[in-house]
């Protein structure tokens, strides 16, 4: 299984991320705790970056000096990142993308349930811009891609599900594998229907893809594409209909 994982000396103050490294304790423990709260899933990395699973924050030990991880559905995944010497977990944060690494994980019992133990980080990238705003399309009706691709000389349809978008791309994931979503190959025509709007209509390349196994067990392909030759009426679409999702989260979280 190939991966695009980040490497671990992303972390390390390294390259130019050393800009966006948070090292006061009060100020990680509080970022920590708001992801937990917003319940976000987060990657865990091991093996070099060849091997990974998806989790989340569950709590924190008495001590108050270790965090503790939900474990992934798979067991034998479970086992070899314990037996890891590193991990490198990546998460977002209100839309910005939060990175720490952690010299092994231990696995424990908390309040009934298995759980992996590590240190709480000594620092945490955490990234100050973006190019574009990303937004989640929701798990209950999430966006849907319409992709045209040309089988045995006939123009045929596939539909994959989108994750979250930007004005510059979206992330999509294929839980029946009907698309090459390979970084590097490109798509001319795309369409995505945003709901009470528009369809929007676009080229799609792809940036990155690995796979990832979600909590229900199943293992599919999540792919980060950009989009090419879209218009600019449609990015003002867009923008209109990121808008509209966050005053909806708002009104939520206001609650």
């Amino acid at each position: 299984m190939n991966i695009s994982a980040p490497t671990l000396a992303n972390v390390t103050g390294e390259d130019d991320e050393s800009k966006c490294l948070i090292h006061s304790k009060a100020e990680i423990v509080f970022l920590l705790r708001s992801i937990m709260k917003h319940n976000a899933l987060i990657t865990a990395y091991f093996n070099k970056g060849n091997e990974f699973i998806l989790t989340s924050i569950v709590g924190f030990d008495d001590t108050r000096e270790n965090l503790l991880l939900d474990l992934g559905p798979d067991q034998e995944l479970n086992r070899r990142l314990v037996q890891s010497k590193q991990i490198l977990l990546t998460t977002t944060h209100e839309q910005v993308k939060v990175k720490f690494s952690a010299p092994q994980a231990t696995l424990v019992n908390f309040k009934g349930h298995a759980a992996f133990l590590i240190p709480i980080p000594q620092k945490v990238v955490r990234m100050q811009r973006r190019e574009y705003y990303r937004i989640g399309t929701g798990i209950v009706n999430p966006l849907k891609a319409r992709i045209t691709l040309p089988i045995n000389g006939v123009a045929t349809m596939a539909e994959v599900t989108v994750l979250d978008i930007s004005c510059g791309g979206v992330a999509l994931i294929d839980q029946h594998h009907t698309i090459d979503l390979e970084p590097g190959n490109a798509f001319e025509d795309c369409r995505i229907a945003l709901p009470e709007m528009d369809t929007i209509k676009t080229g799609l390349q792809v940036c990155n893809t690995y796979e990832v196994t979600l909590r229900n067990g199943l293992a599919c392909k999540r792919s980060g594409c950009r989009f090419v030759g879209i218009t600019e009426s449609d990015r003002g679409l867009i923008q209109r209909y990121i808008t509209k999702l966050e005053r909806g989260l708002n009104v939520k979280g206001g609650r």
